[in-house]
């Protein structure tokens, strides 16, 4: 009896875990401006400095992500940063990998423009 009552416990744990739903997102950025990024920060999770048009490796994302998010980017001494101050009717990225493609636009007043890729 007690084979019995540990094998319908190890099949319910197992069933369990295996239909626990993974929200993990891994994101990878690339560097979609002509300037040097010295740093990279995106929802607290940072990443190192890329030059132009490269790409770094992916970060775990382990509570999930969405499409857009709080980023700052480090161009030299200047410090830009985007807010995402609402998710609101935003769907949030489905578990996988994703490469944010951030660049810097304007002239006088650099701004963040970013756009999300699924890989």
């Amino acid at each position: 009896m007690k084979i019995k009552t540990s094998i319908l416990a190890i099949c319910l744990i197992t069933l369990f875990v295996s239909c626990s739903k993974d929200e993990s997102v891994s994101i990878r950025v690339k560097n979609v401006s002509s300037y040097v990024y010295s740093s990279i920060e995106i929802n607290g999770i940072k990443y190192n400095s890329l030059q132009s048009n490269q790409t770094s490796d992916y970060k775990l994302f382990e509570n999930g992500a969405y499409s857009s998010g709080h980023i700052v980017v480090c161009v030299g001494s200047d410090t830009i940063e985007s807010f995402l101050y609402d998710v609101v009717g935003m769907d949030p990225l489905e578990h996988g990998n994703y490469t944010y493609e951030i660049g810097l636009v304007g002239q006088d007043t650099l701004q963040i423009h970013q756009e999300c890729v699924a890989d």
